[in-house]
């Protein structure tokens, strides 16, 4: 093999030779990109063009205008960031736009829309995502039907929710199960104490809300056609579904709003049965031990952790992390995160990790009688960080050789990118 990297290289020492074959473990294609991206010549970019790839989104006349040539780097760059603080909206504004569109996509009252924003960081489409997965039909209609008998709804719970704006409203007929009929008045009384609980219901129906699963399956037709759409979490899709009354249009506004801002991953709020999974796909004897074994194995995990909500931007990047706890936790995150790692820890992660985490996949198939295709349906793809070049060799990391080369010899589905992988599923043998 020495031999070959020779006749391709013939310039090049055979010592550095010998050490690009070591660090791709023999594989000649690795070692002559090794080799290849060490040969490239490096370039030195000017100020300019710094600041253009500093500031990306900013007009390049904007930053020609801005540059002071008799300014080092970091003044011009203090100097741009004055100018677009100086021009951009308030704060103030940022959360009322944000606050009108949670009310436009979900139709709650504004100091609702509040609630949710703040708890999601001023973000309008986690805020969205909060709302519709916490919204507890089944607990809504039996409370009602135990405290008034044939009423639908209370003047307290109604209360969370605006008049439909119209000018939003497109796509079929409003039934009566729909948005249009949301806020006609009942006749009904409000006992003087309720139930905490109740009144933040995130969705009030004018009549018991029966689940359609011919419309239903339209709509899973209609996702299963856009590869984009297929990333959004199943239950997530369910609960939007009687969310919204079986209102399909609005389900895909949701769901495409959600792909826009790249927060499909958030739509996994966790691996607990959703609040229509039983009602929807019940599950038979012969697999009900099973799967309550797994929900029963996740609430103790949750009830164990010292703090039942983790960071979004948590990462399971500490090295003294065993590979036990990295595969409990690439179920909550998503992430593997291997700043800080030494190469030859990188395969035994992996190994104990991404295995769990197709068999999680496989076992939701199962449940839903679905085994076919690649790509992951009911779990979130995985995201590999490698970073850019910590124990690299010619500016390619020994971790992500390590990390492609593991993908390629267990044919996992993934997609590359500069810093990190994304895996998307695994091919499955025949």
């Amino acid at each position: 093999m020495i031999d070959l990297l020779q006749d391709v290289f013939p310039d090049k020492p055979l010592q550095t030779l010998q050490q690009a074959l070591d660090d791709a473990n023999g594989d000649t294609q690795l070692a002559s990109a090794i080799l290849l991206n060490d040969t490239n010549p490096t370039t030195t970019l000017t100020d300019r063009e710094l600041l253009t790839s500093i500031f990306p989104d900013t007009p390049h006349e904007t930053l020609a205008s801005l540059y002071n040539p008799s300014f080092t780097l970091d003044e011009n760059v203090s100097n741009i960031l004055q100018s677009e603080n100086s021009s951009s909206p308030s704060v103030w504004q940022n959360t009322r736009n944000n606050i009108n569109q949670v009310v436009q996509y979900t139709g709650v009252k504004d100091h609702f829309a509040r609630k949710y924003l703040h708890q999601n960081g001023l973000n309008a489409v986690l805020a969205i995502i909060s709302i519709i997965n916490s919204f507890d039909y089944n607990y809504l209609q039996t409370k009602i039907a135990s405290q008034h008998p044939g009423v639908t709804k209370s003047k307290s719970e109604s209360s969370i929710y605006n008049k439909p704006n119209t000018s939003h409203i497109r796509g079929r007929v409003q039934t009566s199960n729909g948005f249009a009929y949301l806020n006609k008045k009942t006749n009904t009384t409000t006992t003087p104490r309720q139930d905490k609980r109740t009144t933040e219901v995130k969705n009030i129906l004018n009549h018991p809300y029966v689940f359609n699963p011919l419309e239903y399956s339209k709509l899973l037709d209609i996702i299963q056609g856009d590869h984009n759409l297929r990333s959004v979490s199943p239950v997530f899709l369910k609960n939007s579904f009687v969310f919204f009354c079986g209102d399909i249009d609005k389900v895909l506004m949701v769901c495409l709003l959600v792909v826009e801002n790249n927060n499909e991953l958030q739509t996994y709020p966790s691996k607990e049965v959703g609040p229509f999974e039983k009602q929807l796909h019940p599950i038979d004897n012969s697999r009900k031990k099973l799967y309550l074994s797994h929900i029963v194995t996740t609430n103790a995990k949750i009830k164990s952790s010292p703090t039942r909500y983790k960071s979004p931007a948590s990462t399971l990047s500490s090295p003294t992390t065993s590979n036990t706890d990295i595969s409990n936790d690439l179920f909550d995150n998503g992430k593997i995160d291997f700043h800080g790692f030494l190469p030859n820890q990188v395969k035994n992660i992996l190994q104990s990790s991404l295995p769990k985490w197709w068999d999680e996949e496989m076992l939701e198939r199962e449940l839903h009688s679905d085994k076919s295709g690649s790509l992951v349906k009911y779990v979130s793809p995985i995201t590999i960080i490698t970073g850019r070049g910590l124990h690299s060799v010619g500016g390619i990391s020994k971790v992500r050789i390590q990390v492609q080369k593991f993908l390629e010899q267990n044919h996992y589905v993934y997609e590359e990118q500069p810093s990190l992988f994304i895996v998307q599923g695994k091919k499955i043998q025949r």
